[in-house]
């Protein structure tokens, strides 16, 4: 299991390509498409085999066999193309050795920590890491304002430790299902030649991720309650009782319908409404103690627009981080810093009720990340924006995670939004949280792929009864001159349908796959089209 969680080995390579590949593929598009040459990936296709990121294909035979990318490898893929391509990332392997200790390293509830604390939080030997964290500059510096050998992770090694650890956590999410043999740890695994071989070769092994489960937020049993029309009036349950973890960097979509309870939720984690029942922590701070410490860490951007319309993008965003308490300088130098990343340098003069809706939206959220946030809330952040415009504000937010490890919580009701952006997903409904997980892992969970053929007329009904042959189809129905019915895997499926109308003499006209979307879990979950919100 070691290999797949390194996105350069030959494993990592040809699990990261499946998202590309047709719906049933051989071993040699397989290899093809990842660039990798026969003898070097045999034994590696096995490998991808057995931990189930794909599986054998209906049309192979047993000369060239055809596979299909499981959903858990589909996903496994999408976490390595992301550490893969991430430019913060020198260290891309979470179970490696350097992985290992930068992964350790933020994780010290300090801002600073000794050799032997790390020593001990990766069970390795007394003094084995003195040497290498001070050779180790690019991640590791000295701190100098404690009179004993401490140290602190740099800019690159703190990114780059988010970023392992984002990783590691959604590997973890996929196999916490999987057999405890399938479980990483450290045995048998290889030091980089780059890396000092007692790191590696410790006789002492390090234990299994993760090392602290602690959550950047940590939400339970949170709830809203309102009153109606006075004090007589009925209870309205906004929110009731949810339960909510987000790791450090991750970006968690936060999806349902208007009058879901999202809004309120967010309200709520952001200290601007007090909860009926429940608690929370927030960046390690408790959200009915210590509020005060809370707003110091956070971002929020609201659906609706706070800046001034009668004040320039630049006055703006000067006047904001004054407000935080950054000195004049400060804050002219942060302004124009933001300015810079969100492409508004030509818009500084600019009155703000002369911006467009994508413009406003993206001086929104610079005004929400003026003080350096920890994390950031976005309320709707594309709400109303066209489709240009939406895709240029997602290419900022996915920046805000991978060039400064932002912790980003996303509401939203666009399905393709949460699809595109986030890591991790959660499904609110009626003050409820109704489902959780991936957005391959969810919709892994409505029973099948839509298959749909059309006929001539005549052909319609012989075709129904010959569809009813299939194994493991369900739900057939009948409409417009064509059958549609669902079934575990429709790529499988559809060869052996069209053989058997083949063998019947039944020509089709047109025919079609659909895989389940995340409306379908939606409507699978709630008995309603999300896009009927829309």
């Amino acid at each position: 299991m070691m290999k797949v969680l390194d996105p350069e080995s030959t494993e990592g390579r040809l699990i990261r390509v499946l998202p590309v590949l047709p719906g049933a593929f051989s071993r040699n598009e397989l290899e093809f498409t990842a660039g990798m040459p026969t003898t070097e990936s045999t034994t590696a296709v096995q490998d991808v085999a057995s931990h189930q990121f794909i599986f054998p294909a209906l049309g192979g035979h047993s000369g060239s066999p055809l596979y299909s990318a499981t959903p858990k490898g589909l996903a496994w893929a999408r976490i390595l193309e992301d550490l893969a391509g991430n430019t913060e990332a020198l260290v891309k392997d979470p179970s490696g050795p350097w992985g290992r200790l930068l992964i350790a390293a933020v994780h010290r509830p300090a801002v600073h920590f000794t050799a032997d604390e790390l020593e001990s939080a990766l069970e390795l030997a007394p003094t084995s890491l003195q040497q290498l964290l001070e050779q180790g500059d690019i991640f590791f510096s000295r701190d100098k304002t404690v009179d004993f050998a401490a140290y602190c992770l740099t800019g690159t090694g703190r990114r780059n430790a988010i970023a392992l650890d984002r990783a590691w956590r959604q590997m973890y999410a996929l196999l916490v299902t999987q057999p405890s043999s399938d479980l990483p740890t450290s045995g048998g695994q290889e030091a980089q030649s780059s890396v000092p071989s007692k790191l590696a070769h410790s006789p002492r092994s390090a234990p299994a991720f993760p090392l602290n489960p602690d959550a950047h937020i940590r939400v339970r049993g949170l709830a809203r309650h309102f009153q109606q029309g006075g004090r007589k009036g009925a209870v309205v349950q906004a929110v009731q009782g949810i339960d909510i973890d987000v790791s450090r960097g991750e970006i968690l979509g936060f999806l349902g319908p208007n009058g879901a309870g999202k809004t309120t939720t967010l309200r709520m984690l952001t200290t601007l409404l007090k909860p009926t029942a429940g608690h929370a922590l927030i960046a390690g701070h408790d959200l009915i103690k210590e509020p005060r410490e809370i707003r110091r860490r956070i971002g929020y951007v609201a659906q609706a627009s706070g800046s001034s319309p009668e004040s320039t993008v630049g006055e703006e965003l000067r006047l904001q981080a004054r407000i935080y308490g950054l000195p004049r300088t400060s804050a002219a130098s942060r302004s124009r810093e933001l300015l810079s990343q969100f492409d508004l340098l030509s818009l500084e003069n600019r009155l703000t009720r002369t911006l467009s809706g994508g413009q406003r939206r993206r001086l929104d959220i610079a005004l929400g990340l003026v003080h350096t946030p920890e994390i950031i809330f976005l309320d709707e952040p594309t709400s109303g924006l066209d489709p240009q415009s939406r895709m240029n504000l997602w290419g900022h937010i996915r920046r805000m995670r991978t060039e400064h490890g932002m912790t980003i919580f996303l509401t939203t009701h666009y399905l393709d939004e949460v699809d595109s952006l986030c890591d991790r997903i959660l499904i609110m409904d009626g003050g409820q949280i109704i489902a959780q997980g991936t957005a391959e892992s969810l919709k892994a969970q409505v029973s099948g792929d839509v298959l749909e053929v059309q006929f001539e007329y005549e052909h319609q009904m012989p075709a129904v009864a010959i569809a009813g042959q299939l194994a493991g189809m369900h739900n057939l129905s009948v409409s417009d001159g064509a059958i549609r019915m669902r079934v575990p895997r429709g790529d499988m499926a559809l060869p052996d349908l069209l053989r058997l109308f083949n063998d019947a003499g039944i020509a089709t006209i047109a025919l079609r796959v659909n895989r389940p979307s995340l409306d379908d879990v939606f409507l699978t979950l709630t008995g309603r089209s999300l896009r009927e919100e829309e």
